[in-house]
């Protein structure tokens, strides 16, 4: 297995315990290794023009940048896209214990599979079409929580006498045990008002967030509205 990132510091810190090689990549080295695990920017071409002729043996190419389709396939060569379900972007990133996204051939993955394995992790098996649709709702789900829960922090702060850093770890809790809640077997979807069906403090809630950001109230109306929806109960949220 060869392992390629254009950080090489990053994927050190990582990938810990994972051997890899950085450049330079020869011809000789093709032939060498069936899986190659890299970033990829450009989804349209092949990072290293000693790909362009094909390898001795069957090479699998698993990109981790970006989220197109995975490269056209070639002689002896074939692609897939993994992702993994979380933020990137600092040193301290570790992705090791992971759950992955992947997108590829089923005649592939068990080569996939063997290196998220060796990363203590586990795959998401995904269609083609479905894997831009997977990186919308991580962006969604990821900046979404921390846009609410900055939000609230700040909303939270004009009522307290303590600092919005103070704040974050009550907010923070708030999002973990949910989500805690959540992954337990037969857990709840939804707590607190919209789990009761209680309409009538929904409403009170929206009044109270009018006062002070009326875009917000509108955003906990229409979340809550599409929360009765899912839960096929139908809740009165009109004044």
């Amino acid at each position: 297995m060869w392992v390629h990132d254009r950080d090489p510091h990053l994927m050190q810190s990582a990938l810990p315990g994972i051997p890899r090689e950085y450049p330079p990549f020869s011809h000789e080295s093709i032939h060498s290794i069936d899986v190659m695990v890299m970033a990829i920017s450009d989804q349209d071409s092949y990072p290293f023009p000693c790909l362009d002729s094909p390898p001795e043996k069957p090479l699998l190419i698993l990109s981790t940048g970006g989220m197109h389709s995975p490269l056209p396939a070639r002689d002896n060569i074939s692609c897939a896209t993994l992702h993994p379900a979380m933020s990137i972007g600092t040193t301290a990133t570790v992705l090791t214990n992971r759950q992955w996204a992947y997108c590829g051939e089923d005649r592939d993955r068990h080569k996939a599979q063997s290196f998220i394995a060796a990363l203590g992790g586990s795959l998401c098996v995904l269609s083609p079409s479905g894997m831009m649709t997977y990186h919308a709702l991580c962006a969604l789900l990821a900046n979404g929580t921390s846009f609410l829960a900055e939000t609230a922090t700040s909303h939270l702060a004009k009522f307290s006498t303590q600092t919005m850093d103070q704040l974050r770890p009550l907010i923070a809790q708030l999002v973990f045990t949910s989500l805690e809640a959540l992954l337990q077997p037969g857990g709840r979807i939804f707590t607190g008002p919209l789990s009761r069906g209680d309409s009538h403090l929904i409403k009170k809630h929206v009044r109270a967030l009018e006062a002070i950001d009326p875009q917000l109230a509108s955003l906990y109306r229409n979340m809550h509205q599409l929360g009765a929806k899912l839960m096929g109960v139908d809740l009165d949220f009109t004044d």
